[in-house]
């Protein structure tokens, strides 16, 4: 028998992290990726980004998930 698939829970520390000091802006880089975010905040902020790809780290195994056809929530 297999062990149920738990619900996702995206989103759920986001309003914990917002309360913290200095924090003016956060989001969740599970859907859209850290691209599509940090292009939605600067949009909002009428500001450009560049993003260094190489300098961006990768949890240990997911580019091999990536490969393998498996994408976030």
């Amino acid at each position: 028998m297999n062990a149920p698939i738990p619900t996702p829970k995206l989103n759920t520390a986001g309003p914990e992290l917002a309360a913290l000091p200095g924090v003016h802006a956060i989001t969740d880089v599970t859907g859209f990726g850290l691209a599509g975010h940090a292009l939605e905040i600067a949009r909002g902020a009428q500001l450009g980004v560049h993003i260094d790809w190489a300098r961006v780290p990768l949890l240990a195994g997911v580019r091999g998930l990536a490969e393998r056809g498996m994408v976030t929530g």
